[in-house]
């Protein structure tokens, strides 16, 4: 059944495939020998390719490895992502603390909304009985809160 879908599809031109590139990202690449204005990259500024931006990852990957090995609240954060995050608090008028910055400006967000609206979800009310698994508790105004906030 499903064989014979995609070959519906198929014939209609209506499946998606992988293009392979000859040439690195940029605003023009090579695909099967031709040359195409590329409009759908993600490369916004133009700096995939800039030799000094190579360089860098090049010195990056033989002194860091090519990954981090895990997530950093397990194996550690490194020390560019250090500097990164650094670099953009100052940016932004922060401290160090990006994520709690981001966090506090979503829980804002959150305690504005539950004040306009007295009517919870329905995954939220009710006890741990609920289908959507998360552990709830009656609050003293008798709405039901979910564990995960």
């Amino acid at each position: 059944m499903f064989e014979k879908r995609l070959s519906e599809l198929a014939a209609k031109h209506l499946t998606r495939r992988i293009l392979p590139l000859h040439s690195g990202v940029g605003p023009v690449v090579e695909i099967a020998g031709r040359q195409i204005l590329l409009l759908a990259s993600n490369d916004y500024l133009g700096l995939a390719m800039h030799p000094e931006v190579i360089q860098s990852a090049i010195e990056a990957t033989q002194r860091f490895g090519t990954g981090a090995g895990a997530a950093r609240l397990i194996s550690g954060s490194l020390p560019p992502h250090q500097e990164l995050e650094s670099a953009l608090a100052r940016f932004k008028g922060g401290g160090h603390q990006l994520d709690v910055m981001t966090i506090d400006e979503i829980e804002a967000i959150r305690a504005r909304s539950r004040a306009k609206s007295s009517t919870w979800p329905r995954r939220c009310r009710g006890s741990r009985s609920g289908s959507s698994g998360s552990r709830s508790s009656s609050s003293t105004d008798g709405r039901a809160r979910s564990a995960r906030g």
